[in-house]
């Protein structure tokens, strides 16, 4: 009330401010009263009489804390309220008839005068709200805000002035404190690295400090505009930026530090660390936010170099060649314990880093005191000098190596050790030395003559071997010319040579011919270069006694002579004996073969003329798909007869050497074999068991050709060796580095004169049926692949064979192509060349049954003619057609279309030369008869599984 904003009087309710406001209207009042003068020094504050009579203004006044005071016309007080001993110490008995201008402070009395000066010239009638200092009772200093009313009398002269104050010495501390601290927090803020501001929620810059503008380079009046979208180094980082203020204002999370980039007015991207948090109106809402940004630019940099230097440590400490061990003192440095331990120390311990780390070195490596590096520690520990530790033997359970420490101590006072496995130094040492001795052991007592010579043509050294053949007697050729051993003319020639050798450094030999008492001798010397340093230092010489071995050469190239010709003879004797005994085993086979073949159409035949014949069998459909599936199997069977066939007609004469499955020779060796000797032992009613006991892996190195032929004549004389039946054993074992083949049979078995001469070409048992020349080739072929035959045998016991051949790694035989299932697959265009109309139509059957959409050509031209003018994904083509062929058609199409696959079919049951001389030409060769899981395994070979 008392004051234009009315903020030094509080009140708690309507009902007490009216009642003071009723207290001050009968203090107007006052100048009715007599109050006295000045002069009345002894007068009591007296309120009048009016007011004395009102209890509730009574009561105010008394109890009020606001200093109420009335003073006339010459501003001694009348009145004074109790509140004036609180706040100035003074009773207000004390006060009454004194001149209230004692009380004001010198500094603003001038001030208060001319104010009561306009009010007794009654320029004003009331002052609102004036601040002075008053004194004290006890002469300290306080505030007052105090409001004056003037009463005058009827001529308007002053009487009376009512004084209501507000003692404000606490607010004005506490706002002259607040003020400091403002400008304290003003100051701190301005001078503070942090950029500190305050945010809207909308991301408006409401307040910056001075490190704001001096680091991202914008005034105060810049900010004003801005926001911190317009800060973000992206558009998008500043969409980004606004949305987390939205989300942060709705959520309230926690306020976390938060890092990121900002933009400086000059473009300048900068490294940010935010530490923020919420600003709050009075009622808790979140109004915006006070962040407090730090550049960490430099210290990223900072930091990122120092990764980067521990980074470049790591990788030193980790891949220097040298072990490294770090120990942390313990126990008074009574012991260590291990810290780090690098890679290369990892692999001279054969240890683990994780294994060791933070046990003791006694502990880990329990030789370490014997070893003497444990005091090496101990010292380094103590003294903080660096030592040395020799090479030593270093000795526990665990390990055994020869080592060299070098110790030193670190600023933290961790210990190092340095260290370098000396173990292959050593070794090498000690073979050096015992190569040496060896060495001059050798050439002390060789058989050769040992010098070295230098530039001047004098010898070095000079083994004793001249003087061992009288030619210088007992006197050393060391520091002697070459005269001293050989005539004027060799010697000369020795320095000629010895001059060539230190000038170009190349090796060279020469011999020369000398006469000694024992006859005429020829000697081979070699001059070779001895460097030191980079650079010829003298000339070694090594002068042999090759005069045995000139007249043994001499004899050995008549004696070669002689036995190329005789080993021609025999390769060609050779070849004969093999060519008869194979064309032997193919006659043979051929009347087995024909019987099985002959088999095998007889049931296609017969089922075939069974249909023909009886028609009616034709609308029975299971007794067709009986009848249909026994010709089938039988065309099988003579597929499967023909490509056992194949293994004859074409057997691989030139096969190189190469990784021979056994197990797999002795298979065929079998099924080729098997029509010829079953059919004519089951005619004379006896019968053959075979039996087989094949070991895993069982292969050797050669030639799978002759291989085959060995077991195949085995077989055979088995068979021929038990007219009334028996049982035929196959077996491989693996023996070492050797493979056994051993075929036993239980015939009628050899004595021991058989047993010696089996073996001899031409020797047999078997009259007339035989040539003799069996066993014997078999002897050949196993000779030549380097193995031998052991032959046990006895009269009605049977015979036994082993053969005994270098084994070689097994080399695994790489699974088939998968099968796709039929119907599954994605249907193809293929074109199909066959000159043969029903092989055409075989093969167009068989592929859409899987849905692929077929063009046929009957032959190479029509062929080509449709591959040009359709898009195909695979074409099949036959091998033998009239005019263009098949190898020839797949080259024009590879010329056109290098990447479309080609299939090539052949009904000569192996590939012939043609094929093999143009085989990039086809990607792959199929032989006949064809089946529909072969085609459709190629497909999926070719098209699908490289697709996929």
């Amino acid at each position: 009330m008392i004051g234009d904003d009315g903020s030094h009087l509080y009140f708690k309710d309507n009902e007490m401010k009216s009642i003071l406001i009723k207290a001050f209207s009968a203090l107007r009042r006052l100048f009715a009263a007599d109050a006295g003068s000045c002069s009345g020094k002894n007068r009591k504050a007296v309120l009048p009489e009016s007011v004395d009579k009102d209890a509730d203004t009574r009561l105010i006044l008394k109890s009020t804390s606001i200093m109420l005071a009335v003073l006339d016309r010459d501003v001694c007080f009348t009145y004074v309220s109790p509140s004036y001993e609180r706040f100035l110490g003074y009773i207000p008995d004390e006060l009454i008839g004194k001149s209230g201008l004692d009380l004001i402070h010198p500094d603003d009395l001038d001030r208060l005068l001319a104010i009561l000066a306009k009010g007794v010239a009654g320029v004003i009638d009331d002052v609102k709200l004036i601040t002075y200092r008053a004194i004290h009772k006890n002469g300290g200093i306080r505030y007052i805000r105090s409001s004056f009313d003037s009463f005058r009398d009827g001529q308007g002269n002053l009487e009376k002035i009512i004084a209501v104050g507000d003692d404000i010495t606490e607010r004005m501390a506490i706002e002259s404190a607040l003020a400091e601290s403002e400008q304290r927090l003003r100051a701190i803020m301005d001078t503070v690295p942090l950029v500190i501001s305050e945010i809207d929620c909308a991301g408006r810059f409401q307040f910056v400090n001075n490190a704001y503008a001096r680091i991202f380079g914008y005034t105060s009046d810049d900010l004003k505009t801005m926001s911190i979208r317009d800060l973000a180094v992206s558009r998008r980082e500043g969409d980004r930026l606004m949305a987390m203020l939205e989300e942060l204002a709705a959520e309230q999370p926690p306020p976390l530090p938060w890092e990121g980039r900002n933009r400086a007015k000059s473009g300048k991207i900068l490294d940010v660390v935010v530490d923020w948090d919420y600003k709050r109106d009075e009622r808790g809402q979140v109004t915006g936010f006070i962040t407090a940004i730090s550049d960490v630019s430099e210290a990223k940099k900072t930091e990122d170099a120092l990764r980067q230097s521990q980074q470049r440590y790591q990788a030193m400490f980790n891949n220097v060649p040298a072990g490294v061990a770090v120990y942390q003192p313990v126990d008074d440095g009574r012991d260590f314990v291990l810290i780090d331990f690098n890679n290369a120390a990892e692999q001279i311990e054969n240890i683990s880093r994780e294994a060791i780390i933070g046990r003791k070195v006694s502990d880990v490596f329990p030789g370490v005191k014997s070893f003497g590096l444990f005091e090496v520690l101990q010292r380094v520990n103590e003294t903080g000098r660096p030592e040395q530790h020799p090479v030593a033997l270093y000795q526990d359970d665990r390990i055994s190596s020869w080592r060299k420490n070098f110790v030193y101590k670190l600023p933290s006072g961790e210990i190092v050790a340095l260290y370098i496995d000396e173990t292959d130094r050593v070794r090498i040492e000690e073979a050096r030395r015992e190569s040496d001795a060896r060495f001059r052991s050798l050439v002390e007592y060789s058989a050769d003559h040992v010098f070295m010579i230098n530039h001047e043509g004098e010898y070095l050294f000079s083994n004793d071997r001249l003087n061992r053949n009288d030619f210088l007697g007992k006197e050393p050729l060391a520091g002697k010319p070459l005269e001293a051993a050989y005539p004027p003319e060799l010697a000369a020639r020795f320095r000629r040579l010895v001059a060539h050798v230190f000038k170009h450094g190349n090796v060279t030999s020469f011999e020369h011919e000398i006469r000694e008492p024992g006859g005429l001798f020829v000697y081979l010397n070699t001059l070779y270069p001895i460097y030191k340093n980079g650079r010829t230092w003298a000339v070694g010489g090594i002068s042999r006694d090759i005069t045995t071995r000139k007249r043994y050469e001499q004899e050995l190239q008549q004696k070669t002579r002689e036995l190329e010709r005789t080993v021609e003879e025999l390769r060609q004797t050779q070849r004969r004996i093999i060519d008869q005994e194979r064309q032997r085993a193919l006659s043979l086979m051929a009347s087995g073969i024909a019987h099985d073949f002959n088999n095998s159409l007889t049931s296609i035949q017969g089922i075939s003329d069974l249909l023909l014949q009886t028609p009616e069998k034709m609308n029975n459909p299971k007794t067709v798909k009986d009848y249909i599936t026994l010709i089938n199997n039988a065309a099988r069977d003579a597929a499967q007869i023909v490509r056992r066939l194949r293994k004859f007609y074409r057997p691989g004469d030139n096969e190189p050497i190469g990784s021979v499955d056994v197990n797999a020779l002795i298979e065929e060796a079998l099924a080729l074999t098997e029509p010829v000797w079953r059919s004519k032992a089951q005619a004379r009613g006896a019968f053959i068991t075979i039996e087989k006991d094949l070991e895993d892996k069982a292969a050797i190195t050669g030639n799978r050709a002759e291989i085959h032929d060995v077991i195949t004549n085995l077989i055979f004389n088995a068979v021929d060796a038990m007219p009334q039946g028996g049982t035929l054993r196959l077996l491989t074992r693996r023996d070492g580095e050797w493979l056994e083949i051993i075929v036993n049979d239980s015939g009628i078995g050899m004595d021991s004169n058989v047993r010696a001469q089996c073996l001899n070409p031409f020797f047999t048992t078997k009259g007339e049926a035989g040539s003799g020349l069996g066993l014997a080739t078999v002897q050949g072929i196993i000779t030549r692949h380097g193995g031998e035959i052991r032959i046990e045998s006895a009269p009605g016991r049977g015979t036994t064979f082993v053969l005994r051949l270098p084994a070689s790694i097994h080399k695994q035989v790489p699974a088939p192509a998968r099968q796709s299932p039929g119907g599954t697959l994605p249907p193809l265009n293929i074109l199909i060349v066959d000159d043969e109309e029903h092989q055409r139509l075989l093969l167009q059957k068989y592929l859409q049954k899987d849905n692929h959409r077929i063009q046929t050509a009957s032959n190479g031209e029509d062929g080509m003619r449709k591959f040009s003018e359709d898009r195909y994904d695979l074409v099949i083509t036959d091998l033998a057609m009239p005019n263009l062929s098949g190898t020839a058609l797949a080259r024009d199409i590879k010329r056109n279309a290098p990447d479309k696959p080609v299939i090539l079919l052949t009904g000569f049951g192996d590939m012939p030369d043609t094929i093999k001389e143009n085989q990039d030409i086809v990607d792959l060769v199929i032989t006949k008869p064809v089946t529909l899981a072969r085609l459709r395994e190629a497909i999926s070979q070719l098209i699908y599984e490289r697709e996929g």
